[in-house]
C-alpha cells in the first residue's frame, strides 16, 4: 500500500511543479509583453534580456544549417584571434 502513496505523491509534486514552472514562464511573458513597465528595475533588465535571447533563438531557427555551421566555426576563430590579440598586447606590456 505505501508504494500505491509514493507514486501519487510523486505525481502530485510533479503536477505542483509544472504549474509553478508554468506560472513563472507566464509571469516572464507578461513581463515582457509590457517591455517591463511596472516592473522592479532588476526584473526589468533581466525580462529585456529574456526577450532579446529569445528574439536572436527566433532569428537562428531560421538560419540554413550550412550557415549555423560557418557560424559555429566564425565564432571559433573570432575567440581565437581575440585571444592571440590579447596575449600579444600582454607580452608587450611586460
Amino acid at each position: 500500500m505505501s508504494q500505491t502513496y509514493e507514486w501519487k505523491s510523486e505525481v502530485i509534486k510533479k503536477q505542483a511543479q509544472k504549474e509553478r514552472e508554468k506560472d513563472v514562464e507566464k509571469r516572464w511573458e507578461d513581463v515582457m509583453s509590457k517591455n517591463g513597465e511596472g516592473a522592479p528595475e532588476w526584473l526589468k533588465e533581466a525580462a529585456m534580456r529574456k526577450k532579446q535571447k529569445q528574439i536572436l533563438k527566433l532569428k537562428d531557427e531560421n538560419l540554413a544549417p550550412w550557415l549555423k555551421e560557418v557560424q559555429k566555426k566564425n565564432a571559433g576563430l573570432a575567440r581565437r584571434i581575440s585571444d592571440a590579440t590579447n596575449s600579444e598586447i600582454e607580452s608587450n606590456l611586460s
